[in-house]
């Protein structure tokens, strides 16, 4: 009989890597957006090696907009409109990051571009927000745009970078441009959690 707390150091790290993966972010990247956690300690915790404190644990579900109760192994949706909202409400809405990449990215969608812009301001508004876009489609934008943000700091601003790595940065950034766009537009998310490749909470815990 496995006892719940293997189980949760079973999961904890599937759940981790799950998340990062859909997203396609490194580990150093996703520090980024974990801003209290350490390049170490998130690898870490993805490879199993230590258990993330509640607090750590709870800063991750914060910036990728997942419930806490999935990481555990509690639930079996890694989103909850509530816990979403307070996400968005913790990390900011980014209207700022929004209206630049709305001034400076246009031209990827250029033929759409009254509506990318209507359904931006649809976005900065919170009962709009919640009637548009999804709930995954909300939790991209939680991660994206201020990843957007801070990859196109890094890249364009840091003379120091390799130009082996600044031309794998700017990939992503693009990637990252035309997910922002096509989920502004579609109110649909472009990046999925692979929550089948994880373990069944409900078929897993026995106690």
């Amino acid at each position: 009989m496995k006892r719940l707390s293997d189980f949760v150091k079973e999961i904890i790290p599937v759940r981790l890597a799950a998340v990062r993966n859909a997203y396609g972010i490194p580990l150093k990247e996703v520090s980024w957006l974990c801003e209290d956690t350490s390049i170490s300690a998130l690898t870490a915790w993805e490879s199993g090696s230590r258990t993330p404190a509640v607090d750590g644990l709870f800063d991750f579900a914060v910036s990728f907009g997942v419930s806490p109760n999935w990481l555990y192994g509690a639930s079996k949706s890694p989103y909850d409109p509530e816990f979403l909202l307070y996400a968005e409400s913790t990390k900011g809405v980014y209207e700022s990051f929004l209206s630049r990449f709305i001034d400076t990215h246009m031209f990827i969608y250029r033929a759409r571009e009254d509506e990318l812009i209507a359904r931006a301001h649809a976005y900065d508004s919170v009962d709009t927000r919640v009637s548009t876009f999804s709930l995954e489609a909300r939790a991209n934008l939680l991660v994206l745009i201020p990843y957007w943000y801070k990859l196109g700091k890094e890249t364009l601003a840091n003379p120091d970078i390799k130009k082996q790595l600044r031309y794998k940065m700017a990939e992503r950034l693009n990637k990252c441009e035309r997910s922002i766009s096509m989920i502004l537009l579609t109110g649909e998310a472009s990046c999925i959690i692979a929550t089948e490749e994880c373990m069944d909470s409900q078929a897993q815990i026995n106690v």
